[in-house]
């Protein structure tokens, strides 16, 4: 019995009447198209014509991502895409493929490749209308081959307040020009299936890319300055009355001992039933 699924579904090939090994089921060195994958020939003992079933080649995809030492430096521009300068980095997915038996001369598949999609700080250079892309990648396979490629990505906006790793997904399917998997050449035993992906195997793959964010801290380097903040209410009397329009002021003092700037937000708490107006 066969599978339903992509990866394991046998094409059935009209086959020439001397096919060996006539209504058995070919298994183990009965290899009808000498790919390394067992077939089998069905025929009628009063036709003329054998009825060939023929395993497709099964390849395997394991993804890694080529680490290197990024650093993130919003105030140091290094790209410059529709004549704006950004600040840009390369990811580098690596695909190894594998096959069950043998080696397959042209595997053709297509990834799709998404980076931080919730809060969209990086675009892709390859789609400045999305993060995601998606490429169609044809490889010479031989059994543990291993390929990389290259995409490029900028910083959309500057966010000092969001230092968290951006995420990364990869996904590998077939692309819809391996249908259909028989050509008329290859309807004569001769002709090679098109490879297929194995789907009992995942296809997805997710990684954290962790950069070094430097923040504008100055020449001195410091990020994390001593500071002193001073609030002071300008009025008549730190006691409001109620009865009566009060204007008063807020001073607030910041004394930095280094040449760093901060952003400050001041909050204040208005009692219920008071109407309140700033200026």
């Amino acid at each position: 019995m066969f599978s339903n699924s992509y990866a394991d579904t046998a094409i059935a090939v009209p086959g020439r009447a001397h096919g060996k090994g006539f209504g058995l089921v070919l298994a183990g060195g009965k290899d009808i198209d000498a790919n390394g994958y067992p077939d089998l020939s069905v025929g009628d003992l009063s036709g003329s014509e054998v009825m060939s079933i023929r395993s497709s080649p099964i390849v395997s995809v394991e993804v890694e991502l080529l680490e290197t030492d990024l650093t993130i430096n919003y105030a140091e521009k290094n790209c410059i895409i529709n004549n704006i300068e950004l600040v840009c980095f390369n990811i580098t997915p690596c695909f190894t493929l594998t096959t069950v038996h043998g080696n397959v001369p042209n595997f053709k598949f297509k990834y799709s490749l998404s980076v931080d999609p919730v809060t969209r700080r990086v675009g892709l250079a390859d789609n400045l209308e999305s993060n995601v892309v998606t490429r169609e990648v044809v490889l010479s396979v031989n059994s543990g081959s291993r390929t990389c490629t290259n995409t490029s990505t900028y910083v959309l906006q500057p966010d000092f307040s969001n230092t968290d790793p951006f995420p990364l997904s990869i996904s590998v399917s077939n692309p819809n020009t391996l249908l259909p998997l028989v050509t008329p050449e290859d309807t004569q035993y001769g002709g090679p299936l098109h490879p297929i992906l194995n789907q009992k195997e995942s296809n997805n793959f997710e990684k954290q890319i962790v950069p070094e964010f430097v923040l504008n801290c100055g020449s001195d380097r410091v990020c994390d300055p001593e500071y002193e903040i001073d609030v002071e209410l300008i009025g008549e009397t730190d006691t409001v009355p109620l009865a009566a329009a009060y204007t008063f002021g807020v001073q607030v003092m910041l004394n930095v001992t280094e040449e760093d700037s901060l952003a400050l937000s001041l909050v204040a708490l208005i009692p219920p039933g008071i109407q309140f107006a700033s200026s």
